[in-house]
């Protein structure tokens, strides 16, 4: 199951409060969620009821609040050099390192110019210059 799956179907706020309190855990979601049970507790009766609605009596594995900050950064990321940003608008407005922006689309670098805007640019090989290899 993905985070973004959970996001959807709780709402931001209430992944965020489940992440605070359970995250880095497998977390077992009863089928039938009842407000007394812990999780109800944490996030609220109709957060808990539509976790427990889309998990239907399994485990999850939740993420720690850390690591689900660094993917949405990393994921913030991707999605602005998608749009064409240059890395050092995106390092300001991520407010993180270019270096670590650098990294990040170095990672991703195939699904980023499968989707990039314009054209792609190429070294110009001049016939002057072609046999002097």
């Amino acid at each position: 199951m993905r985070i973004e799956e959970l996001e959807t179907a709780m709402g931001e706020v209430s992944l965020l409060k489940l992440l605070r309190s359970f995250g880095g855990r497998r977390l077992y979601v009863p089928l039938n969620m009842h407000a007394d049970h812990h999780i109800a507790c944490v996030i609220g009766t109709d957060a808990a009821m539509a976790l427990a609605d889309l998990v239907q009596g399994e485990y999850v594995d939740l993420p720690t609040l850390a690591r689900f900050d660094r993917m949405e950064k990393r994921n913030r990321i991707v999605g602005l050099r998608k749009k064409g940003k240059s890395l050092d608008l995106i390092a300001w407005e991520c407010k993180c390192s270019r270096r670590y922006v650098m990294q990040v689309c170095r990672d991703s670098r195939e699904e980023i110019e499968r989707e990039i805007p314009g054209p792609k640019m190429r070294q110009l090989e001049l016939p002057i210059f072609a046999g002097a290899r």
